[in-house]
């Protein structure tokens, strides 16, 4: 097993090449990912449902070093199983993840698109790049958003109310019967926010 300084040497090292200054965009785990192919592992990480991270059992509570993680974080589904992998330039390593590595906790509509904003303050803006779908989890159908490379985050109860109040307020504007299936739109992306 790795211990966290071995996994983040050849990160550092890359996202700080130039001359010291940490790179602004994320790292390039897209390309990375076809590098680390031949040397694989596992790490003693865990991501609970709430999007907390743990190593060996305890949290991880350093917020930079979370932030860190989840940006080399690779989800690999191509073999029918779901797999997560921190990504380095050398290698890949194998973590658990409960549910998703991300919950959306935050939500705004701004121009006519709705964004969300994770756990981890990575906000993106919902639509074709970024999709809404719904999920089984613990037995209720939830939205989910693609964050980014297949990882997605799982709408939080307030995102989810919110979301539900905007979706009847639209349907009630409409003049239309409720529906059994509560959409909104972001921008001409229409995603659904509930089925019964």
């Amino acid at each position: 097993m790795k211990n966290l300084e071995e996994i983040l040497a050849p990160i550092n090292k890359e996202l700080t090449a130039n001359n010291g200054a940490v790179a602004k965009k994320p790292p390039p785990v897209h390309q990375w990912v076809l590098q680390s192919q031949a040397h694989c592992g596992e790490i003693n990480i865990y991501i609970d449902a709430g999007g907390n991270w743990f190593h060996e059992g305890g949290p991880i509570n350093r917020q930079s070093l979370v932030k860190l993680f989840a940006s080399i974080l690779w989800h690999d589904n191509s073999a029918g199983v779901s797999q997560y992998f921190l990504i380095t330039p050398a290698e890949r390593l194998q973590i658990k993840v409960e549910d998703t590595p991300f919950v959306a906790v935050l939500s705004d509509a701004l121009d006519s698109q709705w964004q969300v904003s994770t756990n981890l303050d990575e906000t993106v803006v919902i639509g074709k790049q970024h999709p809404v779908e719904l999920r089984m989890y613990q037995g209720q159908w939830l939205p989910y958003v693609c964050i980014r490379y297949d990882l997605w985050a799982r709408v939080s109860r307030a995102v989810y109310e919110q979301w539900i109040n905007a979706a009847l307020d639209k349907q009630g504007e409409d003049h239309q019967a409720v529906s059994v299936t509560l959409t909104l739109a972001s921008g001409d992306y229409l995603f659904k926010v509930a089925s019964a």
